[in-house]
């Protein structure tokens, strides 16, 4: 049994972050202890929102919620001015209750500090007459309210820093999940309880990037004034490629590969892999991968064509492949950005990080160019080392302001940072400040990106900005950015996933649930499998939370995810 004394909690109260925490400690404590009740209580930094700070109903009651509707205002004021506050929000909301109807709800004044003249004050506002009834919560009662909540209670002991005493079990699990963090700090941690989703795993777009697939201008001299004429065709079409109007190039080049017939092989080879860039504009992965093949077999022997095919390689998986035949391409042409790009990520993933960073160490000229840089950048930054890779994003930047690429990287980048530097107790300065040069760097990859046809990459940015914003506080935007790709891609898996995380984060269970159902595809919907294990046990339908959640505990070196899982799956059962 965890035990709380109210002067622990009024302390608390001082701390920066608690009025941030203090909505999400009510909502614990509510869906622990009314699991059926109706409740939008937006916390983090969505308390600077307009609005009442928390609107629930619920049935059947108890000593600290209502029954029927209740409208909530929150504060961690200091005691002496904390009358007068609770004052100044009930006549605010009685002259003006934002739609709610006064004569069946109650009012509810809610604060984590001590409050002598509690009593008093609810006795005088309820002699108003302007409400159903009136309520006022102080540290007293959130004490009272823990000791029949004792889930909650742990998380809120390790949130102000209490290790309770003869709980030596809980405190092996605190220390366990230290110890689970410090090990893994290259993967970002899925915890949706905290508002941060998986985004390593939710920014999945392709690293290789159109342009670096097409070929440079013809340098054949033809005999046939037809040739000659294909050529130069072919190059208008890879410059409309390097422009991002992917479509009108697609057009033109599927046009010159149904008229020519009888053409030189260098001329096939030029037209199917320009078609392959478009492919992955679009990020079809298995038409990028068979033009890529069709492409290599034309020129087996052109670095290129070998360093291309090993993108082919890469995109199907399989590393190995990647790594014999970027090696290959690099034998004939040392410096290849391409096959360099490939070798770079091909070492990461087959777990060679020694060769890597002796790689990286011996060829300076990897961070001067533009592929390599930004494969390398997004490597640093699944090693942790995110100082590193915004340097190296930064530097792409400064190279070409006009690179969408390199912004949409350094945007990804910081909210990458922004996510693993988010402590439990809140928002630092220094998050605050990735996320909003994130949101930065998202809207100007945007811009560079609305002239062309690169929607894949447009729809990624949205997805960045969008989660830079959710965690801001400013939700309303961010559902307008899921909702714009949703919109142009209904089944986009990130946008689907992400918006229903956020929706899961906002209490809007079952706005979430619909959200998570409807994903088709395969990996996002085992990805869904906890936050939608957690709308169904928020909705009071524990059954359903249980069955999606049995058989997938991994107990033998928990990450964070499993102990979540295990803290649902057992809430669910109980």
């Amino acid at each position: 049994m965890i035990d709380f004394d109210a002067a622990e909690i009024d302390r608390w109260s001082g701390l920066p972050d608690a009025h941030h925490q203090l909505p999400k400690l009510v909502r614990r404590l509510l869906v622990a202890t009314r699991p059926m009740a109706h409740h939008d209580i937006p916390s983090g930094s969505s308390v600077r929102l307009p609005g009442w700070d928390g609107l629930v109903d619920v049935e059947d009651g108890n000593a600290w919620v209502p029954s029927g509707a209740s409208a909530w205002e929150f504060s961690c004021e200091q005691r002496s001015t904390l009358t007068g506050k609770a004052t100044a929000d009930y006549d605010k909301r009685t002259a003006d209750p934002l739609g709610v109807d006064k004569s069946n709800t109650t009012f509810v004044f809610a604060t984590s500090r001590r409050w002598p003249g509690k009593r008093e004050w609810v006795r005088a506002r309820r002699e108003d007459d302007d409400w159903a009834d009136v309520r006022a919560l102080d540290a007293d009662d959130l004490v009272a309210w823990l000791e029949q909540a004792q889930e909650v209670a742990i998380w809120f002991a390790q949130l102000i820093g209490k290790l309770p005493a003869g709980t030596e079990h809980i405190h092996t699990l605190v220390k366990r999940q230290e110890s689970l963090h410090s090990e893994t700090t290259s993967e970002i941690t899925r915890h949706t309880d905290a508002g941060f989703a998986d985004l390593k795993a939710e920014l999945r777009s392709l690293h290789a990037q159109p342009d670096a697939l097409t070929e440079p201008t013809g340098q054949e001299t033809f005999s046939d004034p037809a040739h000659s004429k294909l050529a130069a065709k072919i190059d208008f079409a890879r410059d409309l490629i390097n422009r991002g109007r992917v479509d009108v190039a697609r057009e033109e080049l599927e046009s010159i590969r149904a008229e020519a017939e009888a053409i030189p092989a260098e001329l096939k080879f030029r037209i199917v892999t320009n078609l392959a860039a478009c492919a992955l504009a679009d990020e079809d992965v298995n038409r990028t991968r068979a033009l890529l093949e069709e492409a290599h077999g034309l020129q087996p022997d052109n670095p290129k064509a070998i360093a291309n095919a090993a993108v082919a390689a890469q995109l199907g998986n399989d590393s190995e492949r990647a790594l014999a035949l970027a090696r290959k391409a690099l034998a004939l042409e040392s410096r290849h950005s391409q096959a360099t790009a490939v070798l770079i990520e091909a070492l990461w993933q087959t777990g060679q990080g020694e060769a890597l960073e002796d790689l990286v160490a011996t060829e300076e000229w990897i961070t001067q160019d533009q592929q390599c840089a930004l494969i390398l950048a997004s490597i640093r930054a699944q090693q942790s080392r995110f100082d590193e890779a915004a340097t190296l994003c930064c530097s792409r930047v400064q190279a070409d302001a006009e690179d969408a690429s390199a912004h949409l990287a350094l945007s990804e980048c910081l909210l990458n940072h922004a996510q693993a530097d988010r402590h439990a107790v809140g928002y630092t300065t220094e998050v605050i400040d990735r996320l909003q040069k994130a949101e930065r760097r998202a809207t100007q990859a945007l811009d560079l990106l609305q002239t062309t046809d690169l929607r894949a990459r447009r729809h990624r940015a949205l997805v960045i900005r969008a989660c830079a914003r959710g965690f801001l506080g400013v939700t309303d935007e961010a559902m307008r950015d899921f909702d714009t790709v949703l919109g142009e891609a209904p089944h986009h898996p990130d946008a689907t996933f992400n918006k229903g995380l956020f929706l899961l984060y906002e209490g809007r269970s079952a706005e979430a649930r619909a959200v998570f159902e409807g994903i088709r595809d395969p990996e996002r919907r085992a990805d869904a499998v906890l936050p939608l294990a957690d709308v169904c046990l928020a909705s009071g339908n524990a059954a359903t939370a249980a069955q999606l959640l049995q058989g997938t505990l991994i107990l033998d070196c928990p990450s964070w995810e499993d102990i979540h899982r295990a803290e649902i799956l057992y809430q669910a059962e109980a």
